[in-house]
Protein backbone atom coordinates (compact mmCIF):
# COMPACT_ATOMS: atom_id res chain seq x y z
CA UNK A 1 0.00 0.00 0.00
CA UNK A 2 3.14 2.08 0.24
CA UNK A 3 3.10 3.07 -3.70
CA UNK A 4 -0.88 4.01 -3.77
CA UNK A 5 -2.23 7.28 -3.62
CA UNK A 6 -5.84 8.54 -3.92
CA UNK A 7 -7.23 11.62 -6.23
CA UNK A 8 -10.39 13.21 -6.44
CA UNK A 9 -11.93 14.62 -9.66
CA UNK A 10 -15.06 15.34 -12.27
CA UNK A 11 -16.01 13.17 -14.76
CA UNK A 12 -16.00 15.83 -17.35
CA UNK A 13 -12.57 15.75 -18.79
CA UNK A 14 -12.02 12.03 -17.66
CA UNK A 15 -14.83 10.25 -19.21
CA UNK A 16 -12.39 7.77 -21.28
CA UNK A 17 -10.23 6.98 -17.76
CA UNK A 18 -13.88 6.27 -15.96
CA UNK A 19 -14.83 4.09 -19.02
CA UNK A 20 -11.40 2.13 -19.49
CA UNK A 21 -10.82 1.49 -15.71
CA UNK A 22 -14.55 0.35 -15.23
CA UNK A 23 -15.04 -2.12 -18.68
CA UNK A 24 -10.99 -3.49 -17.34
CA UNK A 25 -12.79 -4.20 -13.92
CA UNK A 26 -16.38 -5.51 -15.25
CA UNK A 27 -17.79 -8.87 -16.73
CA UNK A 28 -20.20 -6.94 -18.57
CA UNK A 29 -18.59 -3.77 -20.50
CA UNK A 30 -20.38 -0.63 -21.08
CA UNK A 31 -20.26 2.56 -23.72
CA UNK A 32 -19.14 6.00 -23.38
CA UNK A 33 -22.79 6.91 -24.38
CA UNK A 34 -23.95 4.84 -21.14
CA UNK A 35 -21.59 6.02 -19.07
CA UNK A 36 -22.65 9.89 -19.77
CA UNK A 37 -26.08 9.03 -19.48
CA UNK A 38 -25.31 8.13 -16.48
CA UNK A 39 -23.48 10.89 -14.78
CA UNK A 40 -24.32 13.65 -16.90
CA UNK A 41 -27.77 13.79 -16.82
CA UNK A 42 -30.34 14.09 -14.18
CA UNK A 43 -27.70 14.41 -11.31
CA UNK A 44 -28.44 17.19 -8.65
CA UNK A 45 -24.87 17.76 -8.38
CA UNK A 46 -21.79 17.51 -10.24
CA UNK A 47 -20.37 14.06 -9.98
CA UNK A 48 -17.40 12.44 -8.39
CA UNK A 49 -14.34 10.61 -8.83
CA UNK A 50 -12.55 9.24 -6.43
CA UNK A 51 -9.30 7.54 -8.13
CA UNK A 52 -6.64 4.47 -7.02
CA UNK A 53 -3.15 5.41 -9.13
CA UNK A 54 0.38 4.36 -7.91
CA UNK A 55 3.00 6.75 -7.46
CA UNK A 56 3.57 7.13 -11.27
CA UNK A 57 0.45 8.54 -12.22
CA UNK A 58 -0.73 4.68 -13.14
CA UNK A 59 -4.62 4.45 -12.63
CA UNK A 60 -5.40 1.37 -10.92
CA UNK A 61 -8.78 1.67 -9.54
CA UNK A 62 -11.67 4.19 -9.05
CA UNK A 63 -15.35 4.59 -7.59
CA UNK A 64 -18.25 7.32 -8.33
CA UNK A 65 -20.50 9.36 -5.84
CA UNK A 66 -23.36 10.61 -8.54
CA UNK A 67 -26.10 12.56 -6.85
CA UNK A 68 -29.91 12.21 -7.52
CA UNK A 69 -33.05 13.77 -6.37
CA UNK A 70 -33.92 11.74 -2.73
CA UNK A 71 -37.19 12.46 -0.96
CA UNK A 72 -36.76 12.06 2.78
CA UNK A 73 -40.06 12.80 5.02
CA UNK A 74 -41.65 15.36 2.21
CA UNK A 75 -38.31 16.85 2.00
CA UNK A 76 -35.82 16.82 -1.28
CA UNK A 77 -31.93 15.86 -0.50
CA UNK A 78 -28.84 15.37 -2.44
CA UNK A 79 -28.22 11.80 -2.04
CA UNK A 80 -24.91 10.49 -3.36
CA UNK A 81 -25.39 6.97 -4.99
CA UNK A 82 -22.03 5.01 -4.83
CA UNK A 83 -21.48 3.40 -8.09
CA UNK A 84 -18.43 1.66 -10.30
CA UNK A 85 -16.25 0.79 -7.79
CA UNK A 86 -13.37 -0.57 -9.95
CA UNK A 87 -10.05 -2.20 -8.75
CA UNK A 88 -7.21 -4.15 -10.40
CA UNK A 89 -7.71 -7.61 -9.99
CA UNK A 90 -3.92 -8.19 -9.13
CA UNK A 91 -4.16 -5.82 -5.79
CA UNK A 92 -7.84 -6.87 -4.71
CA UNK A 93 -7.30 -8.27 -0.91
CA UNK A 94 -4.82 -6.04 0.29
CA UNK A 95 -7.03 -3.71 1.79
CA UNK A 96 -6.90 -0.80 -0.60
CA UNK A 97 -10.59 -0.96 -1.05
CA UNK A 98 -10.70 -0.13 2.42
CA UNK A 99 -8.79 2.73 2.04
CA UNK A 100 -10.71 4.16 -0.88
CA UNK A 101 -14.03 4.08 0.97
CA UNK A 102 -12.58 6.27 3.99
CA UNK A 103 -11.45 8.53 1.41
CA UNK A 104 -15.19 8.51 0.34
CA UNK A 105 -16.34 8.90 3.63
CA UNK A 106 -14.35 11.51 4.38
CA UNK A 107 -15.86 13.11 1.41
CA UNK A 108 -19.25 11.99 2.31
CA UNK A 109 -18.54 14.27 6.11
CA UNK A 110 -17.20 17.13 4.84
CA UNK A 111 -20.49 18.02 2.61
CA UNK A 112 -23.30 16.97 4.81
CA UNK A 113 -24.04 14.11 2.71
CA UNK A 114 -26.35 11.23 2.64
CA UNK A 115 -25.28 8.36 0.25
CA UNK A 116 -26.67 4.83 -0.33
CA UNK A 117 -24.96 1.75 -2.57
CA UNK A 118 -26.28 -1.58 -3.89
CA UNK A 119 -23.06 -3.26 -3.68
CA UNK A 120 -22.01 -7.30 -4.96
CA UNK A 121 -21.16 -9.52 -1.61
CA UNK A 122 -17.13 -8.77 -2.04
CA UNK A 123 -17.79 -4.67 -1.86
CA UNK A 124 -20.31 -4.97 0.95
CA UNK A 125 -17.92 -6.37 3.39
CA UNK A 126 -15.86 -3.82 2.72
CA UNK A 127 -18.11 -1.14 3.16
CA UNK A 128 -19.22 -2.66 6.66
CA UNK A 129 -15.73 -2.49 8.07
CA UNK A 130 -15.66 0.99 7.19
CA UNK A 131 -18.48 2.24 8.85
CA UNK A 132 -21.64 1.49 6.10
CA UNK A 133 -24.67 0.33 8.05
CA UNK A 134 -26.98 -2.35 5.67
CA UNK A 135 -30.13 -0.98 5.92
CA UNK A 136 -32.21 -3.89 4.42
CA UNK A 137 -32.03 -6.71 2.24
CA UNK A 138 -33.24 -5.94 -1.87
CA UNK A 139 -35.44 -9.07 -2.31
CA UNK A 140 -37.82 -10.25 -5.75
CA UNK A 141 -41.55 -10.79 -5.68
CA UNK A 142 -42.14 -13.16 -8.45
CA UNK A 143 -45.26 -14.74 -9.91
CA UNK A 144 -45.09 -17.68 -11.94
CA UNK A 145 -46.98 -17.51 -14.98
CA UNK A 146 -45.22 -20.89 -16.95
CA UNK A 147 -43.81 -23.10 -14.68
CA UNK A 148 -42.96 -25.56 -17.81
CA UNK A 149 -39.11 -24.80 -17.60
CA UNK A 150 -38.82 -25.24 -14.05
CA UNK A 151 -41.25 -28.55 -14.17
CA UNK A 152 -38.87 -30.30 -16.76
CA UNK A 153 -36.33 -30.60 -14.63
CA UNK A 154 -37.47 -32.88 -12.22
CA UNK A 155 -39.96 -34.88 -14.67
CA UNK A 156 -38.76 -36.17 -17.57
CA UNK A 157 -42.13 -36.66 -19.62
CA UNK A 158 -42.16 -33.52 -21.79
CA UNK A 159 -45.74 -34.64 -22.78
CA UNK A 160 -46.76 -34.97 -19.23
CA UNK A 161 -45.29 -31.33 -18.18
CA UNK A 162 -46.57 -29.53 -21.37
CA UNK A 163 -50.17 -30.70 -20.04
CA UNK A 164 -49.58 -29.67 -16.44
CA UNK A 165 -48.45 -26.25 -17.92
CA UNK A 166 -51.40 -25.79 -19.93
CA UNK A 167 -53.75 -26.86 -16.64
CA UNK A 168 -51.70 -24.09 -14.26
CA UNK A 169 -52.00 -21.36 -16.52
CA UNK A 170 -55.68 -22.05 -17.01
CA UNK A 171 -56.23 -22.42 -13.05
CA UNK A 172 -53.98 -19.02 -12.69
CA UNK A 173 -56.31 -17.12 -15.49
CA UNK A 174 -59.53 -18.53 -13.69
CA UNK A 175 -58.45 -17.09 -10.28
CA UNK A 176 -57.46 -14.08 -11.54
CA UNK A 177 -60.16 -13.56 -12.84
CA UNK A 178 -62.05 -13.39 -10.06
CA UNK A 179 -59.84 -10.22 -8.55
CA UNK A 180 -61.47 -7.16 -8.12
CA UNK A 181 -60.65 -4.88 -10.96
CA UNK A 182 -63.99 -3.18 -11.52
CA UNK A 183 -63.96 0.97 -12.81
CA UNK A 184 -59.62 0.01 -13.38
CA UNK A 185 -58.38 0.39 -16.52
CA UNK A 186 -54.80 0.06 -18.38
CA UNK A 187 -53.27 1.82 -21.18
CA UNK A 188 -49.79 2.16 -22.54
CA UNK A 189 -47.82 5.53 -22.48
CA UNK A 190 -45.43 6.53 -25.05
CA UNK A 191 -43.79 8.75 -22.98
CA UNK A 192 -44.03 10.83 -19.67
CA UNK A 193 -45.92 13.76 -19.77
CA UNK A 194 -47.31 15.80 -17.51
CA UNK A 195 -50.20 13.82 -15.76
CA UNK A 196 -46.76 12.23 -14.23
CA UNK A 197 -45.90 15.27 -12.65
CA UNK A 198 -49.47 15.88 -11.45
CA UNK A 199 -49.70 11.82 -10.04
CA UNK A 200 -46.06 12.91 -7.93
CA UNK A 201 -46.51 15.70 -6.77
CA UNK A 202 -49.96 14.35 -5.11
CA UNK A 203 -48.38 10.94 -3.85
CA UNK A 204 -47.28 11.24 -0.22
CA UNK A 205 -43.41 11.26 0.43
CA UNK A 206 -42.97 9.92 4.09
CA UNK A 207 -40.16 7.45 3.44
CA UNK A 208 -37.08 7.72 1.45
CA UNK A 209 -37.89 7.20 -2.21
CA UNK A 210 -35.91 8.42 -5.54
CA UNK A 211 -37.94 11.49 -7.30
CA UNK A 212 -40.04 10.21 -10.20
CA UNK A 213 -41.40 13.62 -11.32
CA UNK A 214 -41.65 13.68 -15.19
CA UNK A 215 -38.16 14.55 -16.34
CA UNK A 216 -36.63 11.95 -13.67
CA UNK A 217 -38.56 8.82 -15.51
CA UNK A 218 -37.68 10.28 -18.59
CA UNK A 219 -34.17 10.25 -18.36
CA UNK A 220 -34.16 7.13 -16.52
CA UNK A 221 -36.36 4.92 -18.38
CA UNK A 222 -37.21 7.10 -21.77
CA UNK A 223 -33.56 8.06 -22.25
CA UNK A 224 -31.70 4.62 -21.35
CA UNK A 225 -28.75 4.00 -24.39
CA UNK A 226 -29.82 0.79 -26.07
CA UNK A 227 -32.80 -0.39 -23.87
CA UNK A 228 -36.47 0.03 -24.43
CA UNK A 229 -39.12 0.10 -21.54
CA UNK A 230 -42.28 -0.62 -21.83
CA UNK A 231 -44.69 1.80 -19.43
CA UNK A 232 -48.26 0.94 -18.92
CA UNK A 233 -50.82 3.81 -16.91
CA UNK A 234 -53.45 2.78 -14.87
CA UNK A 235 -57.00 4.68 -14.26
CA UNK A 236 -59.66 4.54 -11.40
CA UNK A 237 -62.30 5.88 -14.14
CA UNK A 238 -61.02 8.49 -15.94
CA UNK A 239 -58.27 9.32 -12.99
CA UNK A 240 -54.46 8.06 -13.72
CA UNK A 241 -53.62 7.05 -10.10
CA UNK A 242 -50.65 4.88 -10.82
CA UNK A 243 -48.28 2.96 -13.55
CA UNK A 244 -45.57 0.08 -13.76
CA UNK A 245 -42.63 -0.11 -15.67
CA UNK A 246 -41.03 -3.15 -17.24
CA UNK A 247 -39.14 -4.63 -19.40
CA UNK A 248 -39.24 -8.47 -20.81
CA UNK A 249 -34.97 -9.83 -20.63
CA UNK A 250 -34.37 -12.81 -22.84
CA UNK A 251 -35.49 -15.71 -20.60
CA UNK A 252 -38.83 -14.37 -21.24
CA UNK A 253 -38.93 -12.92 -17.63
CA UNK A 254 -41.08 -9.82 -17.20
CA UNK A 255 -39.44 -7.53 -15.08
CA UNK A 256 -40.94 -4.54 -13.31
CA UNK A 257 -38.42 -1.83 -12.64
CA UNK A 258 -41.01 0.32 -11.42
CA UNK A 259 -43.84 0.39 -9.51
CA UNK A 260 -45.86 3.40 -8.33
CA UNK A 261 -49.81 4.01 -6.73
CA UNK A 262 -51.28 7.34 -5.46
CA UNK A 263 -52.92 5.15 -2.50
CA UNK A 264 -51.57 1.48 -1.85
CA UNK A 265 -55.50 0.13 -2.10
CA UNK A 266 -54.80 0.57 -5.72
CA UNK A 267 -51.99 -2.17 -5.79
CA UNK A 268 -53.67 -5.25 -5.85
CA UNK A 269 -56.40 -3.87 -8.89
CA UNK A 270 -53.21 -2.80 -10.46
CA UNK A 271 -51.37 -6.37 -9.91
CA UNK A 272 -54.49 -7.87 -11.13
CA UNK A 273 -54.94 -5.75 -14.51
CA UNK A 274 -50.92 -6.42 -15.16
CA UNK A 275 -50.84 -10.03 -14.51
CA UNK A 276 -54.50 -10.80 -16.61
CA UNK A 277 -52.28 -8.80 -19.62
CA UNK A 278 -48.69 -10.33 -19.16
CA UNK A 279 -51.21 -13.86 -19.44
CA UNK A 280 -52.13 -13.12 -22.84
CA UNK A 281 -48.55 -13.42 -23.82
CA UNK A 282 -47.62 -17.30 -24.10
CA UNK A 283 -44.21 -17.33 -23.86
CA UNK A 284 -43.52 -15.23 -20.15
CA UNK A 285 -42.32 -17.20 -18.07
CA UNK A 286 -42.83 -15.60 -14.69
CA UNK A 287 -43.36 -11.92 -13.64
CA UNK A 288 -40.57 -10.77 -10.97
CA UNK A 289 -40.44 -7.24 -9.28
CA UNK A 290 -37.30 -6.52 -7.35
CA UNK A 291 -37.87 -4.34 -4.23
CA UNK A 292 -36.65 -2.93 -0.56
CA UNK A 293 -37.85 -5.92 1.54
CA UNK A 294 -40.12 -3.74 3.72
CA UNK A 295 -40.97 -1.82 0.48
CA UNK A 296 -44.93 0.02 1.26
CA UNK A 297 -46.74 -2.82 -1.14
CA UNK A 298 -44.81 -5.82 0.48
CA UNK A 299 -48.55 -6.60 2.14
CA UNK A 300 -50.35 -6.12 -1.32
CA UNK A 301 -47.84 -8.29 -3.10
CA UNK A 302 -48.38 -11.27 -1.28
CA UNK A 303 -52.28 -11.07 -1.56
CA UNK A 304 -52.32 -10.57 -5.11
CA UNK A 305 -49.77 -13.79 -5.14
CA UNK A 306 -46.25 -13.10 -5.73
CA UNK A 307 -43.98 -15.31 -3.78
CA UNK A 308 -41.13 -13.51 -1.85
CA UNK A 309 -37.62 -14.43 -3.00
CA UNK A 310 -34.45 -13.44 -0.81
CA UNK A 311 -31.48 -12.61 -2.81
CA UNK A 312 -28.17 -11.61 -1.93
CA UNK A 313 -28.65 -8.72 -2.54
CA UNK A 314 -28.80 -5.36 0.37
CA UNK A 315 -28.92 -1.93 0.49
CA UNK A 316 -26.10 -0.07 2.40
CA UNK A 317 -26.09 3.64 3.37
CA UNK A 318 -23.82 6.24 4.84
CA UNK A 319 -23.94 9.58 6.52
CA UNK A 320 -22.26 12.70 7.36
CA UNK A 321 -23.19 12.38 11.11
CA UNK A 322 -24.64 9.98 13.64
CA UNK A 323 -27.98 12.20 13.44
CA UNK A 324 -28.35 11.49 9.60
CA UNK A 325 -27.72 7.61 9.92
CA UNK A 326 -30.39 7.71 12.51
CA UNK A 327 -33.15 9.35 9.91
CA UNK A 328 -31.92 7.10 7.43
CA UNK A 329 -32.78 4.23 9.52
CA UNK A 330 -35.99 5.56 10.51
CA UNK A 331 -37.76 6.47 7.71
CA UNK A 332 -38.97 3.50 6.07
CA UNK A 333 -37.54 3.18 2.26
CA UNK A 334 -38.62 2.63 -1.32
CA UNK A 335 -36.30 0.66 -3.91
CA UNK A 336 -37.34 -0.25 -6.89
CA UNK A 337 -35.07 -2.19 -10.10
CA UNK A 338 -34.47 1.24 -11.05
CA UNK A 339 -32.67 2.50 -8.39
CA UNK A 340 -29.80 -0.36 -9.24
CA UNK A 341 -28.32 1.48 -12.11
CA UNK A 342 -28.49 5.13 -11.17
Amino acid sequence: MDNINFSISNYKGYEDKVLHIRNQNRPEMVSRTYLDWRYLNDSSLPPVIFWVQQFDGTIVGMASLIFRRFWMNNEVHDFAVLGDISLNSELRGKGISKELFKVINSYIESHNCYAFVMPNFIASKSLSSTGWVTKERFVSYVYIIDPIKKLLQYLPDRKEVVLIGKLYRYLINYKISFKKTLNYSMQYSNGFDESFDALWIDLPKQGVMRDRCASSLRWRYGNYPNKKYSVIKFLKGDLFIGYIIYKIDNNNICIVYDILAKKEEDICPILSLFLKHQLKNKMISMVRIPMNENNYYSNSLKRSGFMRRDENNIIQVYAASSYYLRQLNTYRWFNTAGDKDV
